[in-house]
């Protein structure tokens, strides 16, 4: 292995309304920018798009297929289509097609089923929904890249990341980011110190069995807030963590969901699907310990670790940086929701 110790890399894309969809060269480029910040430990990418009107998408990486069909059909999930996409070492990345379920109860058969595959090791489904692909495992981005055909697809938005370990053992697939929950994709840069109150936080709420990294945690206190009802930003004001001083009315959220708070050094890039709308959001840290910069040009919002990220894609986009302990978000549909600096207004360009 090429150890150059750096931090995680991240790479975020969304295209608006009226733009073309996004290639995942686009994405492969965007992400292989920063190779240097990872290592070859892993490395993935998540796109999205509108829903499968075939049903819901689950992958699962195991050592054998029978490790998770029964638990499937334990479950009261009907595969309809299934197939080997991937293997690394002794695992395979398996990819299910699912008969439409109410999403509750594809929620906890995930739940129930990750807990046992992960009682002794034998597996971990990684990715649901029905409106994001992920593909993700142990290389450089354009290993993983290669792996999947990723540059063949087209999608409205891109999540990508090369990974650094740092708080996460070993070399397993299913170390490596996007970590996802429904239809949510999260790549992570830094160290929560956080990690031990943001897991009781999911504990109360019957989230267990996790792998052991902060980003997996970081996506699962995501979809706990919006579970309980709070919208997308009352969830990431939350997350942030902004100062007291400058909370406002996100103090009594604040108190009620402390658990969910973020500290310590990190930069989140989030992709997220409603079904009728997508978002792009990126959050940084009150002392901006890790790197985040903001993009957008005529036809796509960006989130990146580094600048050239942005600009080997787009030579003209306008490039900010994010003020710390505050947030970017944007919608496929709304538009930009909040830039995330305050000396930036929230619209420049339209697409022609």
């Amino acid at each position: 292995m090429n150890y150059v110790p750096s931090g995680c890399g991240v790479f975020g894309i969304m295209r608006k309304t009226d733009a073309p969809k996004i290639d995942g060269q686009t994405a492969v480029t965007g992400i292989e920018a920063v190779k240097h910040r990872g290592s070859d430990l892993g490395a993935g990418f998540a796109v999205f798009n509108s829903i499968n009107s075939r049903g819901y998408l689950v992958k699962a990486f195991a050592q054998s297929i029978s490790d998770i069909t029964p638990e499937l059909e334990t479950h009261g999930l009907k595969v309809v289509d299934m197939k080997v996409e991937s293997t690394f070492e002794n695992y395979h990345s398996f990819s299910f097609v699912i008969e439409p379920v109410p999403y509750n109860k594809l929620n906890d058969a995930v739940r129930s089923i990750n807990e046992r595959l992960w009682s002794n090791y034998r597996g971990r489904i990684y990715s649901s929904g029905d409106s994001m692909d992920i593909f993700k495992g142990v290389g450089f981005p354009a290993d993983i890249a290669d792996r999947y055909n990723v540059r063949t697809l087209n999608g409205d938005m891109w999540i990508a990341h090369t990974r650094q370990p740092t708080n996460s053992p070993g070399h397993y697939p299913y170390w490596s980011h996007p970590f996802s929950t429904f239809n949510t994709a999260i790549v992570h840069n830094g160290d929560l110190s956080s990690f031990g109150s943001n897991v009781e936080f999911l504990e109360s709420r019957g989230v267990h069995a996790l792998v052991g990294t902060d980003s997996e945690v970081t996506a699962y206190v995501f979809e706990e807030l919006l579970r309980e009802g709070l919208s997308i930003e009352e969830a990431t004001q939350i997350m942030v963590n902004r100062s007291r001083r400058d909370s406002g009315n996100v103090i009594r959220m604040d108190d009620e969901f402390r658990g969910a708070r973020l500290d310590g050094p990190f930069t989140t890039a989030i992709g997220y699907s409603t079904g009728d709308d997508m978002f792009l959001i990126a959050m940084v840290d009150r002392s901006k310990f890790r790197p985040a910069i903001i993009g957008e040009d005529q036809f796509n919002y960006y989130v990146a670790s580094e600048e050239k990220q942005i600009t080997e894609i787009s030579r003209n986009a306008r490039v900010w940086a994010l003020e710390p302990g505050s947030y970017f978000m944007a919608g496929l549909k709304e538009g930009i929701i909040s830039t995330g600096n305050r000396r930036i207004s929230p619209y420049v360009y339209s697409v022609a």
